[in-house]
């Protein structure tokens, strides 16, 4: 096994998501601000009830996910983006095998 596959574990590992919800949300937002809006797009899906219900709040109560403006969840210009932890699952995801 080489080092970037160790490292990918251990992020899996360290940050285990609890629903493939919320990882197809992390590899959604990447290293981006979304709206609700664009998430729904990018998605493809419709339901923004749902949307919140399955996806988006699971993802803010565990961690992964934070809100731009935290303070006022009705905030007109809100995003999500990714904590350190979203993060953390999003690169992990993402990393590309160093070749010799």
């Amino acid at each position: 096994m080489n080092g970037s596959q160790s490292n990918t574990r251990q992020a899996s590992d360290k940050y285990p998501t609890s629903s493939p919800f919320i990882l197809s949300l992390i590899l959604i937002i990447g290293g981006q601000q979304r709206s609700t809006k664009d998430l729904l797009v990018a998605m493809n899906l419709k339901d923004r009830e749902n949307f919140m219900e399955k996806y988006l709040s699971p993802a803010i109560r565990e961690g992964f996910i934070a809100m731009l403006y935290p303070d006022s969840l009705r905030h007109p210009r809100q995003k999500y983006l990714l904590t350190p932890k979203g993060l953390a699952i999003y690169n992990s995801k993402h990393e590309v095998p160093f070749s010799k």
